[in-house]
């Protein structure tokens, strides 16, 4: 299958997710798809905190064309810090080459990972299907929070396991790099 073809299965489906969830969430994160070989996975996309943030979410929500909506969340994270994280990591110039999406596609206030969890439990078929559909060669996960309750494993940091046909790689969250190390 090629990259194309699984990038308009993608957009298809995340045209259904958002359908499903910006009628019960403030926004929806679906991701963005732009490389078949290495998919990065976050937690969830962080609670607009502030009125350029929550204007943007906004904006993005009445985006009906799955692909310009992917543009525009691209385009807000291309500058700020996982964004930043996301190319260096991978060796990219732009957002536009990766491939990123997070377990639970909406915002959660303070980052309760309770219910962060419970998000996960419900809504955890999208997040297969997505991968299913891109068959990733190595899913790098941002924070040990997705090996423990997605992929319901224990690892360390930097450690690559391989789990059915993915290599699977734990970095830190984004957050911690992001006190520690300016990009």
């Amino acid at each position: 299958m090629s990259l194309e073809y699984k990038r308009l299965k993608l957009l298809q489906l995340n045209k259904k997710i958002c359908d499903d969830l910006d009628k019960k969430f403030l926004f929806t994160s679906v991701g963005f798809f732009f490389d078949e070989d290495i998919l990065f996975l976050g937690i969830n996309p962080g609670y607009p905190y502030n009125k350029f943030h929550l204007d943007n979410a906004l904006k993005m929500k009445n985006i009906e064309d799955q692909a310009e909506r992917e543009k525009f969340y691209v385009s807000l994270l291309e500058d700020i810090y996982i964004g930043k994280f996301i190319k260096k990591i991978a060796g990219k110039n732009s957002l536009f080459d990766v491939s990123y999406t997070n377990i639970v596609k909406v915002p959660v206030e303070n980052n309760d990972m309770l219910k962060v969890k419970e998000l996960l439990n419900i809504y955890r078929h999208y997040t297969d299907e997505q991968i299913e559909i891109l068959k990733p060669k190595i899913i790098i996960c941002l924070g040990k929070f997705i090996v423990n309750e997605y992929f319901n494993i224990n690892m360390n940091f930097n450690e690559i396991r391989k789990i059915n046909d993915y290599e699977i790689i734990l970095l830190r969250h984004p957050a911690y790099y992001s006190r520690r190390i300016k990009l």
